[in-house]
């Protein structure tokens, strides 16, 4: 096997694990230590060691990581539940070594909490989804309702969510169901922002008389491509090429002096791009420009 892609295996599998820890951390000191409630295979796990007091909450947590992982095995295949293994052994693992957290008192502050939880775990399923696993878990009853009888995966997330919450507010104060909307919303927030550093940018659409001349100063001098869009302004009725490019929001200030230089009138459009792979950024693969016209 490739060394490179031993490596990367093998970082991959750190991360994974690191990002289990995060949750499992973050489950012991905020959410536990502060009963507050929680969505997803944590909430269920929740919901099991309260109305079965036999059962601890890591035993809970050990029950339904492999019952979802078993489910993922037995109906979307081999290859997809392995991608849950990590998780399904580590993260039960990680939460009954960390268990002894829960007596800990990083904050007297329940909102404090729920922000810093949302933060962990946000940061722990950026980590784990970054390295191209899964979290396991109540991922999968959705994945599962998604494939084989098209349910929208994203809504029977929420309800899921909503269903657990709504359940453990039968044993829980409404400020435990506050504190954990908002540790779920932090959950989202904080998990996108991680999937998506390194890989935002601005897209930019230039409409000027001298399209050639800009054209020119992206590729030669910034060394950025560009792609011509035919277009007609509206007042003049002159045919023009609109040129799209990307940047990273760093390169913007440069690229703002030197159209201007060139054209005083040029028209701008800058809008802020989620993510960008291709050349010049992070990639599909790492390729030059003459390498595609070499090939063409």
């Amino acid at each position: 096997m490739n060394r490179n892609l031993i490596m990367k295996q093998a970082i991959n599998t750190l991360r994974t694990l690191a990002g289990n820890l995060l949750l499992a951390v973050a489950v012991n000191v905020f959410i536990r230590s502060f009963s507050m409630t929680a969505g997803g295979s944590t909430g269920l796990a929740l919901i099991i060691s309260h109305y079965l007091p036999a059962i601890s909450f890591s035993l809970a947590t050990t029950i339904v990581s492999w019952s979802c992982f078993f489910l993922g095995l037995l109906f979307l295949g081999m290859k997809f539940a392995l991608t849950t293994l990590i998780s399904t052994i580590g993260y039960p693992l990680f939460v009954q070594l960390t268990g002894f957290l829960t007596t800990s008192q990083v904050t007297a502050d329940p909102l404090v909490a729920a922000v810093a939880g949302g933060c962990l775990m946000g940061a722990g399923l950026g980590l784990i989804i970054q390295s191209g696993a899964s979290s396991g878990g109540l991922d999968i009853p959705p994945i599962i309702l998604h494939r084989k009888l098209g349910w929208n995966l994203t809504v029977t997330m929420w309800l899921a969510d909503i269903a657990f919450l709504a359940i453990q507010s039968s044993f829980s104060p409404l400020t435990a169901l506050l504190h954990g909307l908002i540790l779920i919303a932090c959950t989202y927030l904080v998990m996108n922002q991680i999937l998506t550093i390194g890989t935002s940018a601005v897209q930019v659409l230039i409409v000027t008389a001298k399209s050639e001349e800009v054209r020119q100063l992206l590729e030669q001098d910034l060394d950025k491509g560009a792609t011509l869009l035919h277009g007609k302004t509206a007042h003049a009725g002159r045919e023009t090429d609109v040129i799209l490019s990307v940047f990273e929001r760093k390169e913007l200030p440069a690229l703002r002096q030197r159209v201007s230089d060139l054209d005083p009138g040029a028209f701008m459009v800058v809008s802020n791009v989620q993510e960008v792979r291709g050349l010049g950024f992070t990639g599909w693969k790492k390729i030059k420009a003459q390498d595609i016209l070499l090939d063409e």
